[in-house]
């Protein structure tokens, strides 16, 4: 019986599932395939310290090569898999072999979502090379190369990635330009006053900030980029960053029949609608007990749906996956850790003054339960808020509003008083 656990893709959720079994003492044969040609590495920094030159290559891997050896993990790097038979538990490879596994894990994460083609054109071939992306470490070097021979970079989409990079460049002395479709940096994030935080935090550092402005069409040529925009004016640049989200990589599971709806479906087991193929990190949906249907991407949801799916794979019968989720960013020297879902809130309370720089949101439901919090260099209040919400407790608003408080001394009995 092949009892061989193959892990179809080697970023950081495939290392820890991989490193978690051995952990476990599960003695099976483990082999990671990873389309990259790379070890796995740490992304985080990709698009911060790495980029800014803070940080040399060779410390963004997770593990050295010993470590695999070590384990008995075995790496095929720079592979891709066409196909996945259920039936027959057997992966196709891009070179014409075939391999079968006893157990798979799919753990391919997320594609960086691109521009639609008819709203791209270039003049030359080489513009393209001024079209950028990031989501590897192949992309992450075509932008630092790109970078150091630019003056001025645009970016489209004011989320994450593209703050990162856009302080980063800032960080370099290029000009910069983001343009945001929505009202709001950061938009999915559903806290309006951190969006404002970090909209003026970005313009004054010399980032020009453009809000509800939405791109018609861009263009590109061997000099550079030029974007028109859908109010008639042009913006041009050297190169341009697209930072408009990502979509989990599903093909393969969807042409081998398994389930998938905006990611691979999974039950609380990280297990798939096929037997035997689990599926973790930013590729999963999961059903969450407080948030509902939810996919999560976040280096802390590759890392526990892993060692879930290994506790699982290993014979735990009781392992269930429920996580409470939580993001990190930082852009100029300023940290922002949010934990919890705030799309799900209905009241929304400040604690502190962005003026000074230090300050939450907190997100609660109609009940005054705290179901998320934004914290902008309140360590502290991050670390309380991911009790309080695990615990489900209620809070008392005006107790809760008051940033000389700690945040547990806002929680009310049953009866709706506060302590003491």
């Amino acid at each position: 019986m092949n009892d061989r656990v193959v892990i179809l893709g080697a970023g950081h959720a495939g290392l820890q599932c991989a490193a978690t079994l051995r952990q476990l003492g599960v003695e099976a044969p483990i082999l990671m395939i990873g389309a990259e040609d790379a070890l796995p590495y740490d992304r985080p920094p990709l698009s911060k310290a790495w980029l800014k030159g803070e940080l040399p290559e060779e410390r963004l891997l997770l593990r050295k090569p010993a470590f695999y050896e070590a384990k008995r993990i075995d790496v095929m790097r720079n592979m891709r898999v066409t196909g996945i038979d259920p039936a027959a538990h057997r992966l196709q490879l891009a070179d014409g072999d075939g391999i079968t596994y006893g157990t798979l894990v799919l753990a391919t994460g997320a594609a960086p979502r691109l521009l639609p083609a008819d709203m791209v054109s270039a003049t030359d071939p080489e513009g393209y090379d001024r079209l950028l992306t990031l989501r590897s470490l192949a992309d992450a070097r075509r932008i630092k190369s790109r970078l150091a021979a630019s003056s001025s970079l645009l970016v489209i989409g004011g989320g994450y990635i593209g703050l990162e990079v856009a302080a980063s460049a800032r960080a370099l002395d290029l000009a910069v330009t983001v343009i945001e479709a929505t009202d709001k940096l950061m938009p999915r994030l559903g806290s309006p006053p951190v969006s404002a935080f970090f909209a003026a935090l970005h313009r004054q550092h010399g980032v020009d900030v453009r809000l509800a402005t939405r791109l018609s069409q861009l263009f590109l040529d061997k000099d550079g980029v030029r974007a028109r925009l859908a109010d008639g004016t042009e913006i041009a640049a050297d190169c341009a960053l697209v930072g408009i989200g990502a979509r989990p990589r599903t093909e393969l599971a969807e042409k081998a029949g398994i389930a998938c709806e905006d990611g691979v479906l999974v039950d609380e087991q990280l297990r798939t609608s096929a037997a035997d193929i689990f599926a973790i990190g930013d590729m999963a949906r999961l059903k969450h007990s407080r948030y509902g249907s939810i996919r999560l991407e976040s280096i802390q949801n590759a890392n526990d749906s892993a060692q879930i799916a290994a506790r699982v794979i290993a014979g735990d019968r009781q392992a269930r996956y429920d996580p409470l989720p939580w993001f990190w960013s930082e852009q100029f020297g300023v940290r922002l850790q949010t934990v919890g879902l705030a799309q799900v809130a209905c009241r929304h309370l400040l604690r502190g003054d962005p003026d000074s720089g230090t300050f939450s949101v907190l997100h609660m439901d109609a009940g005054d339960r705290l179901l998320a919090l934004d914290s902008v260099n309140t360590p502290r209040d991050f670390m309380q808020a991911k009790r309080l919400i695990a615990a489900g407790v209620r809070l008392h608003p005006a107790r809760a509003s008051d940033p000389t408080l700690a945040l547990k001394d806002a929680v009310v009995d049953e009866g709706g008083a506060p302590p003491g």
